[in-house]
C-alpha cells in the first residue's frame, strides 16, 4: 500500500477574486481576467474595480505572498513575450501607488502556459489571455527578488 503522506496539499483555484479575504490561505490560485480591451502600449484601463480589488487583497493578506503571471496569447510568441512584460511593469506602476506592502512579484509569461488548449484559434487566444496569482506564505529568497517591484 502506497501513501501519499506529505506529499499532498490542499489547494483551492477561483476563476475570479473570491468573495471575503478570509479564504485566502497559502497554496490558493486565482484566475483573473484584468483586460478589458487591449491597448497597444499594454495600459490597463477600464478595469478599476478588479485592481481596487487586486489591490484591497495584497494590502490585507500583509502575511501572504503573491505570485502574479501575466498571460499574452494575441500574436507571435515574441510579441506576447514583450506585451506581457510591459503590461506587468504597468499593472506594476499601478500597485505601487495603491498597495502599501511589497508583498508581490510580477512576471510576464509571454504564450507559454495555456489553461485553454482547444484548437479553435480564436478561443485558445481569448480564453488563455489572463493573469494567475499564486499565493504562498514564504517571502521568496533574495535571488528571487531581482523581478520583484523597486520601491
Amino acid at each position: 500500500m502506497f501513501l501519499w503522506g506529505n506529499l499532498t496539499y490542499s489547494q483551492i483555484i477561483y476563476y475570479g477574486f473570491p468573495d471575503t479575504n478570509s479564504q485566502l490561505i497559502k497554496n490558493t490560485i486565482l484566475i483573473v481576467n484584468l483586460f478589458n480591451d487591449y491597448n497597444m502600449d499594454s495600459r490597463i484601463e477600464g478595469e478599476d474595480s478588479k485592481i481596487d480589488t487586486l489591490c484591497a487583497i495584497l494590502n490585507n493578506n500583509h502575511h501572504l505572498y503573491f505570485d502574479i503571471e501575466i498571460n499574452i496569447f494575441d500574436g507571435s510568441k515574441e510579441f506576447c513575450l514583450a506585451f506581457s512584460q510591459k503590461t506587468g511593469k504597468n499593472l506594476d506602476a499601478i500597485l505601487q501607488e495603491k498597495v502599501k506592502n511589497c508583498n508581490y512579484t510580477i512576471k510576464g509569461n509571454g504564450n507559454t502556459n495555456p489553461i485553454f488548449c482547444l484548437n479553435d484559434k480564436k478561443y485558445y487566444e481569448i480564453y488563455n489571455d489572463r493573469i494567475d496569482i499564486f499565493i504562498t506564505e514564504k517571502i521568496p529568497a533574495a535571488a528571487d527578488l531581482q523581478s520583484a517591484p523597486s520601491r
